[in-house]
């Protein structure tokens, strides 16, 4: 597969349900309407529904308007025409940005193919967003996304104008000029965005103000980036690696209009600081918010071939990279389009699923961003993969607190943690990897019930870490979110994470022994405390993927199996003594269905003061130990 005829499938995924539609004239019989609804799944659908007593209602998930009704007959516009309907939510998020990543899409596509049906779908698709932004889509349930929209609409133009009407073109740029914008949200890639649609429409139309506001934002973005490379999206909060990752897309889209070597600098800057996340496999989407996200994936191909050619030196070991995410990402493809999360779990299903999330809007965001990347491909014409072969190392990232430890072998990302989000915590691995199998454990926490995981909250989500846990006298978790922590580097092959979770201190020291991890956590207890439960080891086990053996005769190991082999976990000390190995909670989880394995107390009373530590190996079940 390649960019163009991927992206190309995504589209021709997303046009069954584009609504053709556009006016409907209904029957009235008394307070009772009857029409035919070309429907994107039923079909032609027969509806017999009571006179709305508003202007706007929907019908089969479908929105329509009354523009003009007397006693025989009731006028209906429909407000969705143009748009994209979500087979899973059964309606047009229009508040989101599918219908205008669409348009994108297909601008790119007519470019391309030049053919007319094409850019007749990017009509419809902008008539739709120029009809329902007036209003902010009337039938929305989440704030409109102004910033997705209008880098999104400012590019089809950019793209199309020639081959608009001078009605059209008329049209458009009106739109293009009374925008709003989503200036309140102040995470990084959302300012990336502002300034990107700013700059942009100053070199289209010269307006001098939107050259400010882009002079005043892109300095904003600079203040977001570590001197490791890393932009934070919420400075010292959050630093999830697929927003990071987006603003290195827009800040190239930004430097492909301006040369600016500052621009370049800090570009380079924080693909060097992703590239460390890719595994030997291409998987790379599982610290922070939009684990395993295909918005991830779309802007990290077009920031891997960006890179190639802002940085020719290194473009050989960007290609290797490039085509390990290419091929870890096409594994998922499944008729005509992607999960929204990368598993195998049904769209339906909603593994990994954040409230916001809708799976045309993210496949849409996927195709527009490969349709991108392809663009900037037929530029290059460098495509020999440098093979990279990892020596063994421990790579440290200061001030993130982020630390990745690799060979040949094995693969692993552990964090100190931050305090916005569940899925940023610290202690736990981010990411294990081992070669044959694949990720062992892979994207801790998820949505958090409280933040963007309200509407379909997650059961156990808080327990989805490989890290200590405890549930204090009063039935709290304690658990490694929600905090700051710290990484350091104690030996050549040797790291230690530091995080103190209130009642108690954890330090994780992971070391590097050729094929194997050896780990050591040790526990301070700061007060007396009694827990009514301690988890002194626990792990999530994702069993759509592995299979957990254990066997009471040898209680101190138990083994993972999958088919591409044995991952062994033995047990070298225990200051706990006595405990037995459980099998506990079920969790959906971003990686799969999964089931904690534990070692816990119950009832469990500890000193101030007291240590207490736990030492166990992991390797593959072939190895020997």
């Amino acid at each position: 597969m390649d960019y163009l005829t991927t992206a190309e499938s995504i589209f021709y995924w997303l046009t069954q349900y584009q609504i053709s539609q556009r006016q409907i004239v209904a029957r009235r019989e008394k307070e009772e309407i009857n029409f035919t609804l070309e429907h994107p799944i039923e079909g032609n659908i027969k509806v017999k529904e009571p006179l709305p007593e508003g202007k706007n209602f929907r019908s089969h998930g479908v929105g329509l308007r009354i523009i003009q009704k007397d006693k025989q007959k009731v006028v209906l516009e429909v407000y969705d025409h143009g748009g994209i309907f979500d087979p899973i939510d059964y309606s047009i998020p229009g508040d989101h940005y599918a219908t205008t990543h669409f348009a994108l899409l297909g601008a790119i596509l007519f470019r391309e193919r030049q053919q007319e049906d094409l850019l007749e779908r990017v009509r419809k698709a902008i008539d739709f967003h120029l009809r329902t932004s007036k209003d902010e889509y009337y039938f929305g349930t989440w704030g409109y996304h102004w910033d997705f929209q209008n880098y999104a609409f400012l590019e089809t133009y950019r793209l199309v104008n020639g081959f608009l009407s001078n009605e059209e073109t008329k049209r458009w740029i009106k739109g293009l000029k009374s925008y709003r914008e989503n200036s309140k949200n102040s995470l990084t890639n959302w300012i990336a965005m502002r300034a990107y649609s700013s700059l942009l429409r100053h070199k289209l139309f010269g307006t001098p103000v939107d050259k400010l506001k882009f002079m005043w934002r892109i300095r904003r973005v600079d203040k977001a980036q570590h001197s490791d490379g890393c932009y934070d999206d919420q400075r010292n909060f959050s630093r999830p690696i697929q927003y990071h990752v987006f603003t290195l897309a827009l800040l190239h889209r930004l430097y492909d209009l301006t040369r600016s070597e500052k621009i370049k600098k800090h570009f380079l800057a924080g693909v060097n600081y992703f590239t460390k996340f890719i595994d030997p496999d291409g998987c790379f989407n599982y610290l922070g918010r939009g684990q395993e996200q295909i918005f991830g994936y779309g802007v990290a191909i077009y920031v891997l071939e960006a890179a190639k050619l802002v940085d020719k030196t290194k473009a050989p070991e960007y290609q290797d990279y490039l085509s390990r995410v290419w091929s870890y990402l096409c594994k998922f493809k499944r008729d005509g389009h992607f999960p929204l999360v990368l598993n195998d779990r049904k769209d339906e299903e909603k593994f990994g699923w954040y409230d916001y999330h809708h799976l045309t809007v993210y496949n849409a965001f996927l195709g527009a961003w490969l349709g991108l990347s392809h663009l900037l491909g037929a530029k290059d014409s460098q495509r020999k993969n440098a093979k990279q072969q990892r020596p063994q190392e421990v790579v440290l990232c200061k001030p993130t607190e982020t630390a990745f430890i690799s060979n040949d072998k094995l693969f692993c990302c552990l964090y100190g943690g931050l305090p916005e989000y569940l899925s940023e915590a610290g202690v736990t691995f981010q990411h294990l990897w081992f070669r044959d199998i694949g990720w062992v454990f892979s994207c801790p926490g998820g949505p958090s019930p409280k933040i963007y995981g309200k509407f379909t909250p997650v059961a156990n989500v808080e327990k989805n870490y490989f890290a200590p846990l405890a549930q204090d006298k009063v039935g709290r978790w304690i658990i490694p979110a929600h905090r700051k922590g710290s990484v350091q580097q104690l030996k050549p092959n040797l790291v230690q994470v530091d995080l103190d979770y209130g009642s108690f201190r954890v330090k994780r020291k992971v070391q590097i022994l050729e094929s194997k991890l050896l780990v050591e956590d040790e526990m301070e207890f700061s007060q007396d405390t009694r827990f009514n439960e301690f988890r002194y080891f626990n792990f999530p086990v994702v069993i759509d993927k592995f299979e957990i053996d254990w066997n009471e005769k040898n209680p101190h190991e138990f083994q993972l199996r999958s088919m591409g082999g044995t991952v062994r976990f033995e047990f070298k000390h225990n200051d706990f003594g006595k405990a037995v190995f459980e099998k506990l909670e079920e969790i959906k989880t971003t990686k799969g269905l999964t089931q904690v394995v534990a070692f816990r107390k119950n009832d469990f009373q500890v000193k101030a003061g007291q240590h207490k530590k736990i030492v166990f190996s992991i390797s593959r079940g072939n190895e020997t130990i």
